[in-house]
């Protein structure tokens, strides 16, 4: 190799060399820088990490500062739910029930559960955690939201609103009232369970109009329904008290017992039928209710003193006592007295007439005994007493007597002519006006 070729040689080695050094250099540079980034990123990820811990317990330390100020508002922005938000007034019912002495150590210890699980890194589950009633009922979920587009505040409060009842009387009546934010309009049918709506956690009253659609009373009345979620009824069902000033009671006549079946009650003056064993109502009662019993006996209408009756003070129905009168059952006792003596010389003047008609074998004066004389027991005693048979009877006595109203039931004896008793019984029909009896039906026994 010639000089000049072997300068060549030695220059474009040297500039190889350096080109090789530099590729060197950018490499070294690209790698630093690399691990720098690397690095950069591995703090980031702990910071959004921390942030994001840091975020999600801040969120519970938001919502219970909220509980603890007492601010409303604040909470009505957190405790939201997709389908339904609580109002400031549910929020004002969830502090005051959250601060009840009996409640306020559960929640806390609540509270503290989920920041430890916020806490906890090798727990992933959505669910972080709920604030419960004293029986256990969810009133809050506490779930994660997720971290989509970085956003830090990915919790959620969802309220659970507890279904409440109405326990309807011997009534039909609708419910107005307000309920978060709107205002409703319930029909509850008579004696049944109507369901009011879905209600927030507390021990609280809501206003409301009460409709009643029934006689003898109807016409609306305001008040309350106190509403209490912690308790619970048999089938797991939440009731509505009503505080609105209505009655409803049982009724029991008393010193009637002379006096005819069927009664009636007048409920300020509207009449309906009496059964002692139902529960009257409900009725409104802002202002007191007058109350009477009607009763009849011996063809006379009674009436017994009119009672007031007040709004009932608790749950149960009240006891309305009537009475009649000592003077008017005295007197219906005295006309009892009469009437069963007239009875009893209907019936032997009865068996004169019929020992009569045996001996003549005619039955035409008997037939004025009968209700009607062409009746099967008047034709029955008619061919008797025509058959020439000469039956005679003695010492009639009554054995039993029973009178409902105008219908007179009783149990005679009499010996006949050989001395032996028959017993017979008679069904005869009163007649008021004429103050007499007539046979209605009669069959020995």
């Amino acid at each position: 190799m010639d000089k000049d070729n072997q300068e060549s040689y030695i220059r474009l080695t040297e500039e190889e060399k350096a080109l090789l050094e530099e590729h060197r250099r950018k490499r070294k540079r690209w790698i630093v820088r690399g691990i720098i980034i690397v690095f950069v990123l591995l703090i980031a990820l702990a910071i959004y990490l921390f942030a994001v811990n840091k975020g999600t317990s801040g969120q519970i330390n938001e919502f219970d500062k909220a509980v603890k100020d007492k601010d409303y508002d604040k909470l009505t922005e957190i405790v939201k739910s997709g389908q339904k938000d609580i109002s400031t007034t549910d929020a004002k019912h969830f502090v005051d029930y959250i601060n009840r002495p009996e409640n306020k150590n559960r929640y806390n210890e609540e509270i503290k559960k989920m920041k430890k699980a916020l806490g906890d890194k090798d727990k992933h589950d959505s669910e972080v955690g709920e604030i419960t009633d004293k029986n256990g009922h969810t009133i809050i979920d506490v779930t994660r939201n997720g971290n989509k587009f970085l956003v830090l505040n990915d919790l959620a409060f969802e309220p659970n609103f507890y279904d409440v009842y109405i326990k309807e009387g011997n009534n039909n009546a609708s419910y107005e009232f307000e309920n978060n934010g709107k205002r409703r309009k319930i029909v509850s049918n008579s004696n049944s369970q109507t369901e009011l709506g879905q209600f927030f956690v507390g021990d609280y009253e809501v206003e409301t109009t009460k409709n009643f659609k029934d006689k003898p009373l109807d016409g609306s009345v305001d008040g309350q329904l106190h509403i209490n979620t912690d308790n619970i009824a048999k089938g797991n069902k939440i009731f509505a008290e009503e505080k609105i000033p209505q009655a409803w009671f049982k009724v029991k006549i008393k010193n009637n017992e002379v006096l005819d079946k069927g009664f009636k009650l007048n409920v300020d003056d509207n009449e309906i039928d009496y059964d002692k064993k139902e529960v009257y109502g409900k009725y409104p009662a802002d202002v007191p209710i007058t109350i009477s019993a009607k009763g009849s006996g011996n063809n006379e209408t009674l009436e017994t003193e009119k009672v007031e009756v007040k709004a009932n003070k608790n749950g149960k129905p009240q006891t309305i006592e009537l009475a009649f009168k000592d003077s008017d059952i005295n007197r219906q006792k005295k006309m009892n007295k009469e009437i069963e003596k007239d009875a009893k010389k209907f019936m032997e003047d009865y068996t004169k007439k019929l020992n009569t008609g045996y001996k003549v074998s005619d039955f035409s004066a008997l037939q004025y005994y009968f209700e009607d004389k062409n009746s099967d027991v008047a034709k029955h005693i008619k061919k008797q007493v025509e058959s020439k048979k000469k039956s005679e009877f003695k010492k009639p006595e009554i054995k039993s007597y029973n009178r409902d109203d105008t219908n007179v039931k009783l149990t005679l004896s009499k010996k006949d002519k050989k001395n032996r008793v028959i017993t017979s019984e008679y069904e005869l029909i009163y007649n008021y006006k004429e103050k007499e009896f007539k046979i209605k039906d009669y069959t020995d026994i």
